[in-house]
């Protein structure tokens, strides 16, 4: 791995990567009230982002509201 972490400003993938226990290290507001959120990065990221991009993963939809709303309260915070 090129680096230690991974950052994405995609609210719906960062939601997926902490549904399937990935490691949330930090939140960034950046202007126009978007955000980074940065994750510790691991093996098969590169992969699991192609399969989550093309729709090939599968999610109980009231768990991922519930994440993204927990997400969204975090944010919120800052």
């Amino acid at each position: 791995m090129a680096s230690e972490t991974f950052t994405t400003s995609d609210i719906s993938l960062a939601t997926y990567l902490i549904m399937t226990g990935r490691q949330l290290t930090a939140t960034e507001r950046l202007h126009g009230g978007k955000f980074n959120f940065r994750f510790t990065d691991y093996r098969g990221r590169e992969a699991e982002l192609m399969r989550f991009f093309n729709r090939r993963i599968t999610v109980e939809p009231n768990a991922f509201l519930d994440n993204l709303k927990s997400l969204k309260a975090l944010l919120n915070q800052q």
